[in-house]
């Protein structure tokens, strides 16, 4: 294998070892990953059966009781869940 003397290697490791992988590689191959979500954003979907709070609703609520949406305890928060 001939290797560029400038190239740098970074260890990824894998389930038995590590794996030296030419870093301008990774690079490329992240930007190539990246390139499919344009606008920036990836994120796992939610579940379904998770309920979703309504925030609008929360800092609503919050501001009439003069309260910061992180003071609330989990009981109160409840009362902002909606299920799908």
């Amino acid at each position: 294998m001939d290797v560029n003397p400038n190239t740098t290697f970074v260890p990824i490791p894998t389930k038995k070892r590590l794996r030296m992988v030419d870093k301008s590689r990774l690079r490329k191959e992240t930007e190539d990953f990246e390139a499919g979500f344009p606008d920036g954003d990836y994120a796992i979907p939610p579940n379904p059966s998770d309920p979703i709070i309504n925030v609008p609703k929360m800092f609503k609520w919050c501001k009439k009781h003069g309260r910061d949406p992180e003071s609330l305890s989990k009981k109160e928060m409840k009362q902002f869940f909606e299920y799908q």
